[in-house]
């Protein structure tokens, strides 16, 4: 038997998400809006339905509950996976607070352009000019 507080996630189709999908008389439905349908009731205005666990695949009603998208967003920030996360913590971030300071240190020494760092770092010239403008990677310091 499943423990009623682990996630039940879904093992068949998914989205291009992770969220759970079923075909019920040719119409597609979310397992989890589904399941929160059939257990916790109907929902209301512009509400979605939230994960606690934060995985998609979930469809444990435990686990769900109805908000807005702004307390979707809220709650996403609050356990620290939003896009305005900053510098490496941020989920798209492909340098480290490290390879950005080394970055800086290795341009100040000018033996490198902001080409050559790019190359180095495999991002692009735009990234390291950012990161040496204080646009991206403000809270680090060169060391």
């Amino acid at each position: 038997m499943t423990n009623p507080n682990e996630c039940w996630a879904w093992t068949r189709h998914k989205n291009k998400h992770g969220y759970g999908i079923i075909q019920i008389s040719g119409k597609s439905f979310l397992v989890h809006r589904l399941a929160f349908h059939i257990f916790k009731g109907p929902l209301f205005n512009k509400q979605i339905v939230c994960h606690s666990c934060d995985t998609p695949s979930c469809w444990n009603p435990d686990h769900l509950f109805a908000g807005t998208q702004k307390d979707n967003i809220r709650d996403c920030q609050l356990k620290g996976r939003g896009a305005n996360q900053k510098g490496e913590h941020n989920n798209g971030a492909k340098l480290t607070n490290l390879a950005a300071m080394a970055i800086r240190d290795l341009y100040a020494t000018g033996n490198y352009s902001q080409r050559n760092l790019a190359k180095r770092f495999d991002v692009t010239q735009g990234s390291i000019w950012n990161i040496l403008e204080r646009r991206t990677f403000k809270n680090v310091m060169q060391s």
